[in-house]
Parts: structure tokens; sequence; C-alpha cells
């Protein structure tokens, strides 16, 4: 049909044939009612014959049924593009309603892409900060370890006292000290062992006997060496005694060995520092 698929063009042609029946059902009415009032009248010419009324009869029917037919038509071709029309216009009213949240619709995908693009930060970010967490973490271990580590190289501020009250009784005892050359984790642990000797009140001499040599084989933890006379003799003092059992129970020894060694001064002991002993 023409303009089938336009709603304007269906439209018109809707009226067009809306008003097409309309006129057409007017001229009929009318007709009917002018032969109607014509016959009542006797509105008719004298000379019609039976056989001209009747031919008249037919064009009239003809005529009639003509306009019927015209009627009915334009009836159905009404109602066709009045059924169609309606349909064009659902349609019109979906697209521009469709058209009207098209913009609603992009917002929200757009917003729907700034959410996910923000969910994706947050996981990112929470991932980072986790990442940054366990490093902080493992570094904080190694700190630890570090601190320990180094603790472990020094007397504690409890052995300490523990070794100066053992040794105070016995001040005066002759002692020498000495530790590895070049070491400074034994130089601080033997800073250590001569801080206690001299609160205990235990004679080294001043700098004459505190020394750092380098030896064959290093000394581990605290050594006790005794004059090798001395020891033969069992000349060993009651400090000397206690110095070997003190170091023994707090583990600053790495076994229960006692050295002799003949270069010692008769009456003194030799404390040989090393490295202190992790417990």
């Amino acid at each position: 049909m023409p303009g089938w698929d336009s709603l304007q063009t269906v439209t018109q042609v809707h009226g067009i044939f809306e008003m097409l029946g309309l006129v057409l059902l007017v001229v009929l009415v009318a007709c009917a009612a002018a032969a109607y009032f014509g016959l009542r009248a006797g509105i008719w010419p004298d000379q019609l014959t039976f056989a001209g009324m009747r031919l008249r009869g037919d064009i009239v029917a003809v005529a009639a049924a003509a306009a019927v037919a015209i009627l009915i038509g334009a009836q159905v071709v009404a109602f066709a593009y009045g059924q169609r029309k309606d349909m064009l216009a659902e349609t019109a009213v979906a697209a521009r309603a469709q058209q009207a949240l098209k913009p609603l619709a992009d917002r929200g995908a757009r917003q729907e892409t700034e959410v996910a693009k923000l969910h994706q930060l947050l996981r990112d970010s929470e991932r980072k900060l986790n990442e940054a967490e366990a490093e902080l973490s493992a570094a904080m271990a190694k700190i630890a370890k570090f601190e320990f580590v180094q603790a472990s190289k020094r007397l504690s501020d409890d052995e300490k006292a523990v070794l100066v009250a053992a040794l105070k009784p016995f001040a005066g005892q002759r002692v020498t000290v000495a530790s590895i050359r070049d070491d400074e984790d034994g130089k601080a642990f033997a800073e250590d062992v001569i801080a206690v000797l001299e609160a205990a009140g235990w004679d080294h001499g001043g700098d004459a006997g505190i020394m750092f040599r380098q030896w064959d084989r290093d000394p581990v933890g605290i050594e006790v060496t005794l004059n090798e006379t001395d020891a033969r003799a069992g000349r060993i003092s009651e400090g000397t005694k206690m110095l070997v059992n003190v170091v023994r129970e707090f583990g600053l020894a790495a076994d229960n060995t006692v050295y002799l060694n003949g270069e010692v001064p008769e009456g003194a002991v030799e404390v040989r520092v090393g490295r202190k002993l992790r417990k």
C-alpha cells in the first residue's frame, strides 16, 4: 500500500477514506430520503411507463450497490490504515521513548564502567597494600633478627650484673684479657668482659693487661687460661675457680676445658675472648 511505512502518509490516507466513506454515506442517505419523500408526495412524471420505471429502478439499484461497495471498500481501507496508523504511532512513541532514555542508558553504562574501574583500582590498591605490608613484615623480621643477632654478640645487663656479683668477692684478682685482632664483634664482646672485670674490682693492669692477638686457633666464647706451673701445682685461686664456673653456667664457654699456658704470669688468669656463643 502507498505510504504504508510513513505515519504521516498513513494518517492522511486514513482521514481521506474516512471522509470518503462519510460522504458516500451522506449521499446514500440523501438519495434514499429523496426517493422516499418523492414517492410519498407523488412527484413522478406522468409519462413515466412501467418499463421506464423498471429501467430507472435498475440504474438506481446498480448505483446504490456501487455506492455501498465503495462505502464498504472505503471503510475497509480506512480500517486497515487506522490499524496501521495506531501501530506506527506506538512504534514512534516507543522510538521517542527509547531515544529519550538513550542518554540515561549511556550515562548508566559510563557509570558502570567508572564503577568497574574504581573496583579494579581498589583491588590493585589492596594488592599493593598487601604487598607493602608483606615487605614491611619481612623488613621488620630482618630488623628483629639483626637486633637479636647484635644483642646476642654482647653481654646483657642481667648477665653483667650476675657476673659482677659473682666475681666481686674476689676483687684484686690479677687478670689479663686477650681478644682476636681486627674482629669487631669479638672486640665488642671483649669490652663487655673488661667492663665486668673492672666493675668486680679485678686487676687487669690497665692497657698492659688488654691485648689483641692473632692465634693459630681463635678462641670461641670465653676461654679461661691458667699459668701451667700454678695449675700443675694446684695453686688455683678461688676467684679463678669462680670465673671458670660462671662462664660455664652462662654458656659463655664452648666446653668445660681449662687451658694451660706457660706465658700467663704466675698468680694471674688470662681470659681469651672470641665471639660470644649464641644460645
